[in-house]
This record gives C-alpha cells, structure tokens and sequence, in this order.
C-alpha cells in the first residue's frame, strides 16, 4: 500500500506542468509587451532594452531586475551602460514586503548601469514600492506624467532624480549617495512630497536651467547632510 501510494505520488509530481524560474536573460533591444514575473526573477539585462510606443511593461511586486556592465547593444544614451528606456507605459508596483528592485548584476558601485529613462512619449508611468541602485542615474524622466511614490535610490554617480521635462508627481522618494539628490534641468512642473534627500555628494536639490524649470512644488522634504542644500541657477520667474 505504500509502495502504490508513493508510486502515485510521484506520478503526479512528474506530470504537474514545469514552470521556469530566474534568472531571466534579456539581451535587450525592443521588448513589446511584457509582463516580468517574480517566479521567473532575477531579470537579468545584458543590453539597453525599451519598451517601445504603444507597448506595456509590468513588473510585479517582488521582482528583482539586474544590469549587466557593459551593454550588449552599445546603443542609447551611453554606449557603454544598460539603460531600461521606457518610451511606452510602465506599471511596476512593488508592496513594502515585495519591492522591486534595480540594481547592479555584480558588485555594488555606483555607475555600473546608466539607469531608468521614461521618454517624452511614454503614455503612462507608474512606479512604486521600489529600490534602485548603482547606476549612472536612479530615474531620468522627460515623460508627459509619471507617479513615482515610495521609491529609494542610493548609490548612483549623476542624480538619483534628474527631470527634464513633464509633469512628475512623486511621493515619498529617498535619495542617498548620488552626487545631486533631485536634479531639474528644463521646463516642465514637478511635485515633490515626503522626501528624503540626505548624504549626497552636493546638492540635495539643483534647479539647473537658465531658462526655464516651470513649477516646482516641494511639500514636506527633509534635505540632511548633502554638501548643498538647495541651489537654482534659473533666471526666470519660475516659482518654488
């Protein structure tokens, strides 16, 4: 009867279908739609990758997503480091027990991989509960709207935060460890809540443009420890 009953047993586990687990290669180039599983993480990104116009990348709470030193592709902004470019619509909502993370695929210096870029034809981004690490920049957005809310960078070698345009609503973003906490280079409104800009090699938050930067609104920040706090070389009558 034993016997019969392990016999059975291990007849079901062999005919139960297989499911793939991480790593995930992505080698890179155009993605299309996609949705990144946390049973198949950790993606591991060997070239610049984009999510092209009219595609949808999600990404699932708990998933890990992790960049190679050298690109594959030699394309994009640097030719050198992986960026994951969003040019279409991301919806990455990690949870406080599941964050998803970025980060480097080995070793934890700063500049390993270029970072996060949202394009100005991105259709919608949404990012949440997540950590990002060892890239050039954490997020480097010139996108129509995005809502970042509960995101910490650290270890980045630019900006943890660099906004070139758009409209960006983000809440309860950390920055440690960049050489500029939040960087604002070009016209475009962004609000800013419940931050956390500390121990960055200079400003905590640099308004770059000369021109123009728009509206910035900044509501509950803590800017600690970074070698400036707050600098604008804007010469227009942008309002803070």
């Amino acid at each position: 009867m034993l016997q019969s009953s392990l016999a059975l047993a291990l007849l079901l586990l062999g005919s139960a279908p297989a499911h793939a687990v991480g790593p995930t290669f992505i080698t890179g180039g155009n993605l299309g739609s996609a949705t990144w599983l946390a049973a198949d993480s950790p993606y591991i990104v060997q070239g610049d990758a984009t999510v092209q116009a009219g595609a949808t990348l999600v990404i699932q709470a708990g998933v890990e997503v992790r960049f190679a030193s050298s690109d594959g592709q030699v394309a994009g902004l640097d030719t050198s480091d992986v960026e994951l470019t969003i040019a279409g619509a991301l919806d990455a909502q990690g949870t406080v027990n599941s964050p998803i993370v970025f980060k480097a695929d080995s070793g934890a210096a700063a500049a390993t991989w270029y970072g996060l870029v949202f394009t100005n034809t991105a259709s919608s981004i949404t990012l949440s509960n997540a950590t990002i690490q060892h890239g050039q920049y954490g997020i480097r957005t010139d996108a129509p709207a995005a809502t970042i809310s509960s995101v910490s960078i650290d270890t980045v070698s630019v900006a943890g935060f660099y906004s070139e345009g758009g409209e960006p609503t983000v809440d309860g973003l950390t920055v440690t460890g960049a050489q500029y906490g939040v960087q604002l280079v070009s016209d475009g409104d962004i609000a800013l809540s419940n931050c956390l800009i500390a121990n960055n090699s200079s400003y905590g938050i640099y308004a770059t443009n000369a021109t123009d930067i728009g509206v910035a609104t900044i509501d509950h920040c803590t800017l600690d420890n970074n070698f400036y706090g707050f600098y604008s070389n804007n010469n227009s009558s942008s309002n803070y």
